[in-house]
């Protein structure tokens, strides 16, 4: 991939709203376990190379990130490193 804004976004939580006319309950988030992402190329990427986030009570479990090769956009050199 080149020049992607986020390259992997996980997250579990909750919208906070129904998008239903009537007041039924707000679904409980599912679930993200044992997640495995592998063999990744990306250059270029913009702000966000990976994102894992969850909401109080409702965790991310068991992600498994493997031969990744990210490389961020930059604008500095190596005295910046």
């Amino acid at each position: 991939m080149n020049a992607v804004a986020a390259l992997i976004n996980i997250r579990r939580g909750s919208r906070m709203n129904t998008f239903r006319e009537s007041n039924k309950p707000r679904q409980t988030p599912g679930l993200v376990h044992d997640v495995t992402i592998r063999n990744v190329k990306a250059k270029n990427i913009g702000m966000l190379g990976i994102l894992i986030n969850e909401i109080t009570n409702y965790p991310v479990e068991a992600i498994t990130l493997k031969n990744m090769q990210l490389e961020l956009r930059s604008g500095g050199n190596s005295q910046d490193a």
